[in-house]
Order: C-alpha cells, then structure tokens, then sequence
C-alpha cells in the first residue's frame, strides 16, 4: 500500500486502452502476426493519434506486450512515438481451447496480479500513455481505473478499431470512445467519436 501511494500523483493525464490488430490464425501457442487488416488498422491508430492529439503538449508514450502482433505494431507506431514492450501485458492463458495443459491455465485473478507493477507505473506516469494489448488485459486495465466489480471484469468488451480514451481525475474520471476506421482514406485519419460522456465516483462521506 505504501508503495501505490507514494506512485500516485495529480499530474493530468490520458490513459488510452486499444486492442491489438487483427491476427491471423487467432491462436496462442503460435503467436501469429498482423493480418493485412490488422497492419491497416496500425497505420490508421497512428495517423488518429497524430490528429487527434495534435493540440495536446503532452508526450506519448506507447506500451505493447512482447507478443509477435505487438511487436509489429510497434514497429509502425514508433515511427511517430517511443515503444515500449512490457511481458506483463501478455494475455490470459486462455486454456485448454487454446491448447494449454491445466498447469499453464490462467485466472482473470493471475492476470491482474500479474498487471500489478504495470498499474503502478501508469499511476507514476507523467506522460500520456497507449496501451495495446489483449482484450484480457484490457479489462483489468478498464476495471481498475473505472472501478468496476471483479466479477464484470470477464464480461467487458473491447471490440477491435476502438479506442479508449480515460482521463483521471479527482473522484471519477472522463470516458471517451473512437472508431478508428481499418481501412485506408487516402491517408487521412479516418475516426468517429461514437461514446463521449462523464462519470463521477463518490466517497461515502459526499
């Protein structure tokens, strides 16, 4: 505990949650690739970053497991900002549907501890951060900073081409969505704000 707190700061912030590209075959052991479709999408994220951000003097930073996908991702976005790769954003052990014995099963549980030194550094962080990962991981992240109960983290969705924007702040936070568009517009930054609203997290004593 004494350690969160001494990470915790009220230096704003944005904090943004997108899935990774599409992969194809879409299985664990094999570590697959970006598909066509998903390098796309790739170039498109960061022409949206580009754009949208572009009245922003905050830096960015990019954040991405190890995984082959992500590192291919990486590869297009540190054209424009510096990469970082974490192993702690690799995604849930899924299971036997994925080929795994029951030793190398893992729980959303497992998951979040493993997530634990990643939250602490998103909490230090001074600058704005992108974390592309796993939709697993991504519903540790979202429940954390939102405050959502345990048992509706495996219920979360996080759809591919959207990108989550959240911005702490004191009691709540703001929530934005984006559709970036997995296709090419003539280089532009096709996007469309689909979700923008506000939510407020009270004490007991309010």
């Amino acid at each position: 505990m004494a350690t969160f707190l001494a990470n915790l700061h009220t230096s704003p912030r944005t904090i943004y949650l997108v899935r990774h590209g599409e992969s194809y075959p879409n299985q664990y052991k094999q570590d697959p690739g970006l598909s066509e479709t998903g390098t796309t999408f790739t170039q498109q994220l960061k022409l949206f970053f580009l754009d949208h951000r572009k009245k922003s003097d905050r830096p960015l930073a990019i954040w991405t497991s190890a995984k082959k996908r992500s590192l291919e991702m990486a590869a297009i976005l540190q054209q424009s900002y510096p990469v970082c790769h974490k192993p702690q954003l690799a995604e849930l052990n899924m299971g036997i549907c994925t080929g795994l014995s029951e030793y190398d099963i893992q729980s959303y549980l497992d998951l979040a501890m493993r997530l634990e030194f990643v939250i602490l550094e998103l909490e230090k962080a001074k600058c704005d951060v992108v974390i592309c990962a796993h939709d697993t991981v991504l519903k540790c992240l979202y429940a954390y900073f939102l405050d959502r109960p345990d048992n509706e983290i495996p219920f979360l969705t996080f759809p591919r081409h959207l990108v989550f924007e959240i911005t702490p702040r004191a009691y709540g936070y703001t929530e934005s969505r984006y559709f970036v568009h997995p296709v090419a517009l003539e280089s532009e930054p096709g996007y469309t704000p689909i979700y923008e609203n506000e939510f407020k997290v009270y004490t007991d004593r309010e």
